[in-house]
């Protein structure tokens, strides 16, 4: 799980590839049809362990990557935050972090990894280009959208589930903690004939999604969703969210944070 190297299979046989393809055989389907369509186009990657293929696995030199790691201050100041940051921190072994509170179970994959400085700028540097193989396969979407002449009227979005902390603050991978390594995704939505290009976005979440895409559609939005509309926003209108709140539920017991963003701030509640 905390591996990282080139991938001893060719690219054409790496799952962003299969990816890729099958959205393009999907979209063509639909086409044939002169159909509308929705799809998820679910890219594991990147994602731990990070293995890429050759060429993408040496496309960064860890040297010229900056140092991942803690920041000033760290890990003293971790002595004002919740106990489960100081004791993933000084757990040693393996990466299933455990800490003194049972209703943390496995705290959510955050945890500790014994590495030296080189080890996470390696790591990061295969991570990157799987980053960048990524972006190649979104490229083929995009370009076959472009070929079958149905760029200008799909509306596509870009997003994550997640970040990755990288060794930064001293951790690993996400969840438990409330750094924007973690919690912080990148979002791009693009839909040449209903949207403006090269506008900053306000806040968005994952849960305004199906909202979205629902009034995009014209179709009705639920009652029971707790999302937000977003498309009058990203139709040149003002801003649809001041703040977003991100919850995260790492196992079956009681604990559970809550995250508040709002301009420029953040406030953890556990």
């Amino acid at each position: 799980y905390e591996a990282y190297g080139t991938w001893d299979l060719p690219e054409a046989f790496h799952p962003s590839t299969w990816v890729a393809e099958t959205v393009n055989r999907s979209i063509d389907a639909a086409a044939d049809r002169d159909q509308p369509f929705f799809i998820w186009a679910n890219f594991q990657d990147p994602h731990n362990p990070c293995f890429a293929p050759a060429p993408w696995s040496t496309l960064y030199d860890p040297d010229r990557i900056p140092r991942f790691g803690l920041k000033p201050g760290e890990p003293d100041c971790f002595r004002d935050k919740p106990a489960h940051y100081r004791e993933i921190h000084a757990q040693p072994g393996p990466y299933t972090a455990k800490t003194s509170d049972p209703g943390l179970g496995h705290t959510g994959n955050v945890c500790r990894l014994p590495w030296t400085a080189r080890q996470t700028q390696e790591n990061a540097a295969h991570y990157y280009g799987m980053v960048s193989l990524l972006d190649d396969r979104i490229g083929r979407i995009l370009a076959h959208l472009d070929a079958r002449g149905l760029a200008d009227d799909t509306l596509i979005v870009f997003t994550a589930d997640h970040g990755d902390l990288l060794g930064d603050h001293g951790f690993w991978w996400k969840s438990l903690v409330c750094y924007d390594e973690s919690i912080r995704i990148p979002w791009i939505a693009r839909w040449p004939r209903a949207m403006p290009a090269g506008r900053r976005l306000g806040f968005c979440n994952l849960v305004d999604l199906a909202p979205t895409f629902c009034a995009a559609a014209g179709e009705p939005l639920l009652p029971q969703w707790e999302g937000e509309n977003l498309l009058p926003e990203w139709q040149g209108g003002a801003r649809v969210r001041r703040d977003t709140l991100i919850e995260e539920r790492p196992g079956e017991g009681d604990f559970i944070s809550h995250i508040l963003v709002e301009d420029g701030w953040k406030m953890a509640a556990y």
